[in-house]
């Protein structure tokens, strides 16, 4: 194992000369001073990643970036367990650098060059202006705002540059051909869509020991003509005899396009919550999102290697093949089933947050949801007792959902905690 290194990730753009002088403007806030402006650069992302239908590799893609260069621009510290993959290469931070003010002009520069439409782009200048306002209404003495503005900046042309180099342009040409073997993966209802994103396994990943987490090939049964049929009839099983709650957990955790942030969005807002009600200081919620963000954009990679490397069909494919008329309870995604997305991305930001934060029982009304999209599916508030009870609630609800095997559950579980285990060491 390698050993586990301090990495002081930093940033700086050529000092420009006058220091903005500012006073303390106290700490009678229960949260701290630039918690709450750091946790809005990322949770105000969910309604424009839903307005935009963007999937869950896209959106992990656009939060590790965001994510990574709010790290870069602030002086946080994450002891991650071996260095990044060709990090970026910065200067020391300049004297009076404000880490809260470096994140906040960094993160919503970001999303201003990364996100699509104009009315995106509008949306977060208005935001960057109102939390760069109040947090340079209470920069403490001696903060040189012009700097700490400028470093921000810097940071973001940095990760961007590196973002040109981790392969997505050629990842977006790979095509992809299913195998011509029983239990292979095929289009499924009702769109019956190509594969989605069959190259995405192949983006070059935050950690290198990200690609040595993989997964044994699926288990199949005895019936080499139809080998997921055991695994499918109880999947089916489970789909007809669903209470109301069950439904409603499924409808919960879908976190599908169009209709929320992804499910990661859903566990960035849920660390958001969480880094708020536990006071997180500011430079200490920094080095959370970042790391969670770049290890939540790592751990999709992997599991969309494993998907397309193994190829497993969908429940409804095989269950269809009996009952023509059977359908999952969610619509079912357009890509390999093993291992599941949820479980995997769940358990990432759970083991994250439980090494950060420690345990914390928390009601979930639906983060991550768009406000229609929560009346529209009748979505209730959800009460867990920890950020590991959410995860597996999150992975157990692809089954009800008649979407997932079970055994793709435990797999998605056992890759996430590999993934998150290389960020932090337990």
């Amino acid at each position: 194992m390698l050993r586990s290194t301090r990495l002081c990730i930093v940033a700086l753009l050529v000092t420009i000369g006058v220091v903005a002088t500012r006073t303390s403007a106290g700490a009678n806030s229960a949260v701290p001073r630039g918690t709450a402006e750091v946790s809005g650069v990322l949770t105000e992302l969910a309604p424009l990643i839903a307005r935009n239908r963007q999937g869950p590799t896209r959106a992990s893609r656009l939060y590790g970036i965001i994510g990574y260069s709010m790290l870069a621009a602030s002086g946080a510290q994450v002891a991650f367990t071996q260095s990044i993959n060709e990090p970026v290469e910065l200067p020391d931070p300049p004297a009076g650098l404000d880490d809260a003010i470096a994140a906040v002009a960094a993160g919503t520069t970001a999303v201003r060059k990364l996100m699509p439409t104009q009315l995106d782009r509008t949306t977060y200048a208005e935001l960057r202006d109102k939390w760069l306002s109040g947090l340079l209404a209470s920069a403490p003495e001696g903060t040189d705002v012009r700097a700490s503005i400028a470093r921000g900046a810097s940071a973001v042309a940095a990760v961007l540059a590196r973002a040109k180099g981790d392969g997505l342009d050629e990842a977006l040409k790979v095509k992809y051909t299913a195998p011509e073997a029983a239990g292979a993966w095929a289009p499924t209802p009702p769109s019956f869509q190509g594969a989605i994103d069959p190259g995405w396994g192949t983006l070059r990943t935050y950690l290198p020991s990200t690609t040595t987490c993989s997964l044994p090939a699926p288990p199949r049964s005895n019936d080499a003509a139809n080998p997921f049929g055991e695994a499918a009839t109880e999947v089916a099983d489970v789909v007809a005899s669903l209470t109301d709650e069950q439904k409603m957990i499924a409808r919960f955790w879908d976190d599908s396009r169009g209709r929320s942030s992804t499910p990661s969005g859903h566990w960035v807002e849920i660390a958001a919550r969480a880094a708020e009600a536990t006071s997180l200081p500011a430079t200490e919620m920094i080095g959370l999102f970042g790391a969670m963000t770049m290890a939540l954009a790592d751990g999709v990679i992997a599991n969309w290697r494993e998907k397309y490397r193994w190829s497993v069909e969908r429940p409804v494919t095989v269950v269809a093949r009996t009952d023509p008329e059977w359908n999952s309870y969610l619509t079912t995604p357009a890509f390999p089933e093993y291992p599941s997305g949820h479980s995997t991305i769940s358990r990432v930001a759970s083991e994250i947050l439980t090494s950060t934060i420690g345990e914390w029982s928390f009601t979930d009304p639906g983060w991550g949801l768009a406000p229609g999209s929560r009346k529209k599916f009748e979505i209730e508030p959800r009460l867990f007792a920890s950020f590991r009870a959410a995860a597996d609630e999150a992975g157990q609800s692809r089954v009800l959902g008649g979407i997932h095997y079970a055994f793709s559950i435990e797999a998605g579980a056992q890759l996430g905690t590999c993934v998150a285990g290389n960020f932090f060491a337990q």
